[in-house]
């Protein structure tokens, strides 16, 4: 068995599977954080969003 028949025979056997970017658990619970992110930061009293704070 020739090295094509070995490669070709392996991709046969194990074929590539794409996903969508979405699938992977980093992109959710980034998802997850940027959400979470938003709710705490419009809880804040308007003088702390973001990072606006008058120095005395």
């Amino acid at each position: 068995m020739g090295d094509a028949e070995k490669l070709s025979n392996s991709i046969i056997d194990n074929p590539i599977i794409a996903y969508s970017y979405k699938d992977l658990k980093v992109w959710q619970k980034s998802r997850e954080l940027v959400k979470l992110s938003y709710e705490i930061s419009s809880k804040l009293p308007e003088n702390e969003k973001f990072g606006r704070l008058e120095k005395n």
